[in-house]
Parts: C-alpha cells; structure tokens; sequence
C-alpha cells in the first residue's frame, strides 16, 4: 500500500524527492521510530502515513508526534487509508492537525488522486498553529 501511495505522488507536480519507509535509529542503530513516506516539496516536508484501515486511533497520535519531533513545527502531515475512516479517526486527525484521506474508490480513478493533491495544496502553504 506504502508503495502505491507513493507511486500517486510520484505524479505530483510539487513533489521534488519522495522518500519512503524511513526509519529515524536509537543512539544505538535499532529503529525508534518509522514515517512511511516523506515528501519534499522544496518548501516544507510533507510526512505520509498510510494504512488500509485503523484499526487502533492511537496509531494517528503516535504518528502526530512522530511528525512533530523529526518534521517540526513547519511540515505538513496526512493520514491515508484505503478504506473509509470512521468519524472517530476523522475527529482524532482533526485533533492533531493532520490532513486525512481515503483513497476507496472502486475504479481509483484519476478524479481521486486530483482530489487528494489539490486539498494537500490548499493546506501546505498554511503556517501550522502552535
């Protein structure tokens, strides 16, 4: 799923280097924590993480938090899954100020992947509140 999610902004006219499973190490080397894609867009970084569906809400704030330390306060963050979310995640995404969307369409159409690219335009250049 990570690499079709990545494969999509591969086409994004702001996506100048995409970075995928991105592992940030302990002191000793082992993983501490991993983004599943990472965009840079050539004024802000844009942190992926993709799922086909949530099944635990705690995964959105382990991911808000992963973004804050290795992003700062000036990347962009989107939670995509495959299927729907539920209102709950919507509503914890919304808390953490994370950008979500589902790409569930039964032909995944082109309409999609416009759709998801002009609603991350119109979010990337907002400076984040604190």
């Amino acid at each position: 799923f990570e690499l079709e999610i990545a494969h999509i902004f591969s086409r994004w006219k702001l996506a100048k280097e995409i970075r995928i499973k991105c592992i940030f190490p302990t002191k000793n080397g082992s993983p501490k924590n991993e983004i599943d894609i990472i965009i840079n867009t050539g004024n802000k970084l844009l942190f992926i993480e993709c799922k086909t569906q949530i099944n635990k809400v705690t995964d959105i704030d382990k991911f808000a938090s992963a973004v804050k330390v290795y992003g700062g306060g000036g990347s962009k963050a989107i939670f995509i899954t495959e299927s729907p979310m539920d209102e709950k995640s919507i509503e914890k995404c919304n808390d953490n100020k994370i950008l979500h969307f589902s790409i569930y369409k039964p032909d995944r159409n082109l309409n999609g992947e416009n759709k998801l690219f002009k609603m991350i335009e119109n979010e990337l250049f907002n400076i984040n509140s604190k």
